[in-house]
């Protein structure tokens, strides 16, 4: 969501904010950064495991043929499923998630 300074002015002018907290809050929001060192690695560590995943997959079929298309797609589902069950054990929110 992307709010603009003209849209706490408009807050302030119908009383949900105070007018002296306008400038203030706007600085505070002006002030986070929406990309940094965590997302980036967040975003790396999957670009990671999905080349991972890709070479995996090219050697698997040539050593192995068409049966090792299971075994990829088995683990492909308990890492997913790992994805999901880490955070949410952990209590904490992924960026993806937010």
């Amino acid at each position: 969501m992307r709010i603009k300074k003209e849209t706490l002015a408009a807050a302030a002018g119908k009383g949900l904010l105070a007018e002296g907290q306008v400038e203030p809050l706007w600085g505070f929001l002006a002030s986070r950064s929406t990309f940094n060192f965590v997302y980036l690695a967040y975003f790396f560590g999957a670009l990671l495991i999905i080349g991972a995943f890709s070479v995996f997959m090219v050697t698997a079929w040539e050593a192995y043929g068409g049966a090792a298309i299971l075994a990829q797609k088995n683990y492909a589902a308990i890492e997913a499923r790992a994805g999901r069950l880490i955070p949410a054990a952990w209590k904490r929110v992924l960026p993806s998630q937010r």
